[in-house]
């Protein structure tokens, strides 16, 4: 699917990518995303959706990595997490989450 992004989004950083089977250490749910919770994992501080955890762990491989954007930049979707998409900025070729807010379907 493709989007274009409305708004800039800077992110958090880049993150490596969690294994499945990782630890998390949930700390509290995200007040502004529900769905999502704060959390440790492997002594990274982040965020995570609520179905991605099973018994403490990550049932999937994940990385946390924010993409970043600039406005009328192009998008490639590939999921999407409650209120958070997983794409490619077209322009840059990197991957990562953004929020669904920050982008809108092409005309």
């Amino acid at each position: 699917m493709k989007a274009i992004a409305v708004d800039a989004h800077v992110g958090e950083g880049q993150f490596p990518e969690f294994a499945r089977g990782t630890p998390v250490t949930l700390i509290a749910p995200n007040d502004k995303y529900p769905h999502w919770w704060s959390c440790t994992i492997e002594g990274h501080n982040t965020y995570v959706p609520d179905y991605y955890i099973v018994d403490d762990k990550l049932d999937r491989g994940y990385n946390p990595t924010e993409l970043q954007a600039e406005p009328t930049d192009e998008l490639e979707v590939f999921a999407i997490s409650y209120s958070w998409l997983v794409a490619r900025n077209n322009r840059t070729g990197k991957v990562g989450w953004i929020p669904a807010d920050k982008v809108a379907s092409p005309l």
